[in-house]
C-alpha cells in the first residue's frame, strides 16, 4: 500500500496546479478512490468534491479534510520527481496530505467501518483561504454535513512522524489588505499645490507599530506586515499623487483580527480626508483561527497513544493561516500537526519535499480516530 501511496504522491508533485485550478488533480484522485469500489464520489464544486463511504448503519458521519493546489513557486530541487510546471510547486506538502488521505481509503476499502459515514474531503484553493468555505456554503455540500471533521499538516521543525496538538486556538485568524490612496500630482517644486499620499504612508507604518502586538504569549497577540509600499513613479520632477500600502494581519482569535481591521480602517480614513486624499480598502485572503475541541483532541491524543506515536502540546498558535478553520469553526473537530523532520525545508521555500516516510503514521492515526468513532 505505502509504494502505491508514495508513487502517487510524487506523481501529483511533480504535476501541481495553482489554487482554483486542480482540475487534473481532482481527476487523479477521483479515479484513484473510484478504483476502491466503495466510495461515491459526489462533485461539490469545480475541483473539489467528497468521496463518501457509507455504512448505511446508523452512526456518526466523520470528514477528513486534504487539499489539492500547490503554490506560485518556482522548485528549486534535483528530484526525479522535480515539478513539471514552471513557477508551480507544492512547497506546502499538499500533495503528501493528500496521499494520506488515499491511503486511509485503502485501508477503509479493505476493512470498512462498523457503522455511520467517512467522507472523505478533497478541497480545492486552500492557500488562498477561500476553498474550504466555497465547499461548505455549496448547496452540494448539505447532504454531508459532518458530525466531527479532522485535518492534519506537516510541520517542518518538529521531529519526524511526531504528533504536534494544542486544544483551542491552534493557527491564526489571517488576513490581507491593500490600502488605495488617491491625491493628485504636483510639480515636485511646488508640492503644496497636490496631494501626496507618501506622508500618510508613513503615518500609517507609525499606527501600525501602535496597534500591533508582537508578543506570541499575549492574549491580545496581533501582528501587522508590511508586504507591499508603492507611491508615484520615478519622474522626479513630479510629487507623487497616488500610492498604495498592503498588510497583512494576524491574531490568534477571531474578533480581536477584526477589532483591529476596524482600528486600523478608522485610522487610514480620518487621516486620508484630513489629507484630501481619497482611501479605498481590498480585503482579501481570509483564514479563520483553527480551535481545536478538546473532545477531538483527545481522539487524537488516545490514538497516539494506542499507536505508540508520540505527540507534544505547544503552548502557542502557530502564526499562519489554514482555511480548515472554516470546518473548525462550525463543527466539532480538529486540526493537527504532523513533525515533517527538525531540518526540513520550511514551509513554502523552493527546496521544501513532503517527506515519504511520515505517510504511514499520518494515515495510522486517521485511521485509528475513525475505528473509535464509527
Amino acid at each position: 500500500m505505502l509504494e502505491k501511496i508514495i508513487a502517487l504522491r510524487r506523481e501529483l508533485h511533480k504535476y501541481p496546479e495553482l489554487s482554483g485550478q486542480e482540475r487534473e488533480t481532482s481527476n487523479k484522485i477521483q479515479h484513484f478512490l473510484t478504483d476502491l469500489k466503495v466510495f461515491v464520489i459526489h462533485q461539490i464544486t469545480e475541483t473539489g468534491f467528497v468521496a463518501v463511504l457509507d455504512t448505511k448503519l446508523e452512526g456518526p458521519s466523520l470528514l477528513i479534510r486534504a487539499e489539492l493546489d500547490a503554490l506560485p513557486i518556482k522548485e528549486k530541487t534535483d528530484l526525479e520527481y522535480t515539478s513539471s510546471v514552471n513557477g508551480v510547486a507544492h512547497s506546502c506538502g499538499h500533495d503528501g496530505h493528500m496521499a494520506m488521505v488515499c491511503g486511509l481509503a485503502m485501508k477503509l476499502a479493505e476493512n470498512p467501518p462498523a457503522k455511520g459515514k467517512v467522507i472523505l474531503c478533497f478541497q480545492a484553493a486552500e492557500e488562498t483561504g477561500e476553498g474550504a468555505l466555497e465547499i461548505i456554503e455549496h448547496d452540494n455540500f448539505t447532504p454531508f454535513e459532518p458530525d466531527f471533521v479532522f485535518a492534519l499538516h506537516n510541520l517542518p521543525g518538529h521531529e519526524k512522524g511526531m504528533v504536534v496538538v494544542k486544544e483551542g486556538a491552534f493557527t491564526a485568524a489571517v488576513e490581507s489588505v491593500a490600502i488605495h490612496l488617491s491625491g493628485k500630482t504636483a510639480h515636485a517644486a511646488e508640492p503644496e499645490q497636490g496631494d501626496n499620499p507618501s506622508w500618510l504612508i508613513g503615518e500609517i507604518l507609525a499606527e501600525v507599530l501602535r496597534l500591533q502586538n508582537t508578543d506570541a504569549t499575549s492574549e491580545d497577540f496581533c501582528l501587522i506586515t508590511p508586504v507591499y509600499i508603492h507611491a508615484g513613479e520615478k519622474a522626479y520632477g513630479i510629487s507623487a499623487g497616488d500610492g498604495e500600502i498592503h498588510f497583512t494581519l494576524r491574531a490568534f482569535d477571531n474578533a480581536l483580527l477584526e477589532k483591529k481591521k476596524r482600528e486600523l480602517v478608522s485610522f487610514v480614513e480620518a487621516k486620508a480626508k484630513s489629507n484630501t486624499l481619497i482611501a479605498d480598502f481590498e480585503w482579501m485572503e481570509p483564514f479563520t483561527a483553527n480551535i481545536n475541541g478538546k473532545e477531538a483532541l483527545k481522539l487524537i491524543t488516545d490514538a497516539c497513544d494506542q499507536l505508540n506515536i508520540k505527540y507534544v502540546t505547544i503552548k502557542e498558535p502557530l502564526r499562519w493561516g489554514e482555511d480548515f478553520g472554516e470546518f473548525s469553526s462550525r463543527y466539532a473537530g480538529a486540526l493537527f500537526g504532523l513533525g515533517s523532520g527538525k531540518n526540513q525545508p520550511a514551509l513554502h521555500n523552493p527546496d521544501y519535499d513532503f517527506p515519504d516516510d511520515i505517510t504511514e503514521n499520518g494515515i495510522a492515526i486517521f485511521d485509528k480516530i475513525i475505528r473509535k468513532l464509527l
